[in-house]
């Protein structure tokens, strides 16, 4: 078994990668972890970490987080009590910037802070389909859509 950290997602985070092929072990704050592929709105590097098999990025520095399409925002809950994520947000479902323009989960925010697992992001505030205003992790306004 490999035991390599790999780098820091976001304050009290590390990630650990326990075999090739197997995911990653991700610590958050006190004893919080994941082992195996993560969830919807969890960081990732790699579409083989997640679990949709999609991971929302930006190669070639590629950290971003799993996600998947959507049809509405309960699509993209999370694993954790009330579908919140591991990293305690919930996500929601956003027509994206993509072209042809998607809808996709995207990882939900309170402040910039939030949004540090995923570099290069920021915390804005959007609609999703459902028509309700949210804020989600994601290029800043005016960059191409992720």
């Amino acid at each position: 078994m490999k035991a390599l950290v790999t780098t820091s997602f976001a304050a009290g985070a590390l990630a650990f990668e326990i075999a090739a092929g197997q995911g990653c072990m991700l610590l958050v704050g006190d004893g919080d972890y994941k082992v195996g592929p993560r969830g919807l709105g969890e960081p990732c590097t790699s579409i083989a970490g997640c679990a949709s098999n999609r991971c929302a990025c930006e190669h070639p520095n590629c950290r971003g987080w799993c996600t998947t399409t959507c049809a509405m925002s309960s699509d993209c809950a999370g694993d954790y009590s009330g579908g919140a994520t591991l990293l305690g947000q919930r996500n929601s479902c956003i027509t994206n910037a993509s072209v042809p323009p998607s809808n996709t989960c995207f990882p939900g925010c309170s402040t910039n802070a939030d949004c540090a697992a995923f570099p290069g992001t920021v915390c804005e505030g959007a609609a999703t389909i459902e028509n309700s205003s949210v804020s989600i992790c994601t290029l800043p306004s005016g960059d191409a859509g992720i």
